[in-house]
């Protein structure tokens, strides 16, 4: 349901180099930029010198820092412009137990490995065992020949550590897969997502983004309403009849 170039207005990403063939989601250094930056309406170029100049992520060189800056620009955006951007951060001020899952959903939409690994992982049972070699294996078909041995490990290995960070893996070495614990901000945030995506009534509940919450229809109903009342979203439903609609101006949509 997706119009790649009507997406590319407002930040989402079909194609392009994925960043976790060099870092994981980088929630960490995440936390610490948008910490050091808090101002909703700061310019990239705000987010650009609190890493090379001020080196709020604490990196050794100057070198570590602008690379930093590529990979997180990748992922995120960093551009208070581009819809998922600007709403990533309207969330964060708002849901901080949310990070995780916020983060995830944000490189979701614009980093093709974590859209096409995302349903392998979701698939798995808890307690199940994750190894690097399926995951090896579906990077090798999506680019046959691309990519070398070396680069198939660590790449697998970034990705799981995103799901780790997330919350759908547990493990420092061994993967094991449990269960995200979404909030009303990730509900809010992967609804208005999936809306842009041209995903309405109950086929919105559950898109691409919503699985990511890893949580029942019923669950997302009841944060979808939590995430209303706080005058984040609207959200009505009678039955399996929903009305989702994002009247909040701050957000940068009112629709």
């Amino acid at each position: 349901m997706e119009n790649s170039l009507n997406l590319a207005m407002y930040g989402f990403k079909t194609e392009g180099q994925s960043s976790h063939n060099a870092r994981t989601m980088m929630l960490k250094e995440m936390v610490l930029l948008l910490q050091a930056v808090n101002n909703s309406n700061a310019t990239k170029d705000e987010y650009i010198r609190a890493i090379i100049e001020n080196n709020c992520l604490g990196k050794n060189s100057g070198i570590t820092r602008k690379k930093s800056v590529s990979h997180l620009m990748n992922m995120y955006a960093l551009d208070p412009g581009l819809l998922v951007f600007s709403a990533l951060r309207y969330f964060w001020q708002r849901d901080q137990g949310g990070h995780p899952l916020l983060a995830l959903t944000c490189v979701f939409s614009r980093d093709y490995l974590i859209k096409k690994i995302a349903p392998f992982i979701l698939e798995k049972n808890d307690g199940e065992k994750i190894s690097k070699e399926p995951i090896k294996e579906i990077l090798s078909d999506l680019r046959p020949g691309v990519f070398s041995n070396a680069t198939l490990e660590s790449t697998a290995q970034n990705i799981l550590s995103t799901f780790t960070q997330s919350g759908h893996l547990k493990g420092k070495i061994n993967k094991i897969r449990t269960r995200a614990i979404p909030t009303a901000g990730n509900v809010a945030y992967s609804l208005l997502l999936g809306y842009f995506c041209e995903y309405r009534g109950e086929l919105l509940l559950s898109c691409e983004y919503v699985n990511l919450l890893d949580c029942s229809l019923g669950k997302i109903v009841e944060l979808a309403e939590a995430a209303s009342r706080s005058g984040w979203i609207s959200f009505k439903h009678i039955d399996n009849v929903y009305d989702v609609s994002f009247p909040n101006k701050d957000l940068g949509v009112t629709i």
